[in-house]
């Protein structure tokens, strides 16, 4: 299943995206695997997170971190948002604030 094309994320955006999730030592980043992550970042279009947003609600545990670059998770509310360079916006959910 493709939720989006593949577009390569920016690495100044994908850098900005890691520190405001505050991935800390011992803690687990996946793409895919998501009942075990503490973060998850996403760079999907708007029905791409709205397909994925079913899997993040019953995989994800409590308080795990979702970053998004560019699009929001429509339903939920970001807990930050915050410009990357190349007029990108990321939104921070957590897990369970929503």
């Amino acid at each position: 299943m493709s939720v989006a094309p593949y577009v390569s994320s920016p690495k100044e955006a994908v850098r900005k995206m890691l520190d405001m999730a505050q991935l800390r030592r011992g803690e687990v980043l996946y793409d895919l695997d998501l009942s075990e992550a503490d973060v998850v970042t996403l760079y999907l279009s708007l029905s791409g997170n709205e397909t994925l947003k079913p899997k993040l609600e019953r995989e994800l545990k409590t308080n795990a971190r979702v970053v998004s670059l560019d699009i929001q998770i429509k339903g939920w509310t970001p807990i930050h948002t915050s410009e990357a360079p190349g007029k990108h916006i990321i939104y921070l959910y957590q897990v369970g604030s929503n």
